[in-house]
């Protein structure tokens, strides 16, 4: 198979660059292709599972689409992967020790998003490259990957069955519902890190940085402000009430919370809890607090 080859001057510069769609657009979450939470959630999942380097040695296969929505393997080989990175280096001039660190997140990560996620053809990744500065290339790729804090033990699976599902009525027994109703009935429009009521328990134990980054973490996928009243009410949905059903009732490990809720925006969340109330036999106020617009009611 001939090598891929791509002259990164002349692609940014040709004619041809205005027909390259996506070329001209921001990378990772800040592409207004991303807003989409299933595409952010999959774009997050490609840098939780960056490798420790990338072998700039080998091709590397994508999945590419085109224009017509049809797609096939494309088989990048190693000669126009160190074409675009030493283009890249000679514009950026980053240290030798942050080289494999950018060659990673680069093509590993953003190269991927691009290809596979925001299904743009490969021709258009080097003038979108160009454009970034590597200092933000490597911030936007740590505010992609999961914290520390919130990933499993070593060895420890982050997958769970109710991964992207939610809080389901499903999920609950009958023995479980006295207490689903107690924590319903509680919840808040709005919450403050460190209110903790109730017996102490699990749930009690979860650190106030590790609320944060929780929140940080959902605020990415789903494009939302961290700030104002979709923010608050948010907070208190998954900090207060979702995040103490999850341990306290159900008994799960942090760690497998988020990506139980990460995909489910905020109205969806609302919704289930809804049905859990019903469920329960939580009656209003508690039920009015969880309409599913934004702002429920305190009555």
């Amino acid at each position: 198979m001939e090598p891929d080859t791509i002259d990164i001057e002349s692609s940014q510069s040709s004619s041809e660059t205005d027909e390259m769609w996506g070329h001209d657009l921001p990378l990772g979450l800040d592409s207004p292709s991303m807003e989409d939470p299933i595409r952010r959630v999959a774009a997050m999942q490609i840098m939780e599972q960056l490798p420790q380097e990338v072998d700039t040695d080998m091709a590397h296969s994508f999945t590419e689409h085109d224009a017509s929505d049809s797609s096939k393997k494309r088989l990048i080989q190693p000669d126009t992967i160190n074409n675009i990175l030493a283009a890249y280096f000679k514009q950026q001039q980053p240290h030798a020790d942050e080289q494999a660190r950018i060659t990673t997140v680069v093509i590993a990560g953003f190269l991927k998003i691009h290809m596979e996620i925001e299904l743009f053809e490969f021709v258009a990744f080097p003038p979108r490259l160009m454009k970034t500065p590597y200092h933000h290339l490597d911030k936007m790729a740590l505010h992609m990957t999961r914290d520390w804090s919130l990933n499993p033990p070593p060895d420890t699976s982050i997958q769970h069955p109710y991964d992207n599902h939610g809080f389901r009525p499903s999920h609950f027994v009958p023995k479980q519902h006295k207490a689903l109703k107690v924590i319903l009935s509680a919840h808040t429009l709005k919450y403050t890190y460190g209110h903790r009521p109730g017996h102490h328990n699990a749930w009690h134990d979860v650190a106030i940085p590790t609320m944060a980054k929780l929140m940080k973490q959902y605020c990415l996928v789903h494009n939302m402000a961290m700030e104002g009243s979709e923010f608050d009410e948010t907070k208190a949905l998954l900090l207060k009430t979702l995040l103490r059903l999850h341990m306290v009732i159900e008994e799960m490990p942090l760690y497998t919370f988020f990506n139980r809720v990460r995909k489910m925006p905020l109205a969806d969340l609302k919704k289930q809890c809804v049905a859990l109330c019903k469920m329960a036999d939580a009656t209003t106020p508690a039920t009015a607090r969880f309409k599913p617009t934004t702002g429920g009611s305190e009555d």
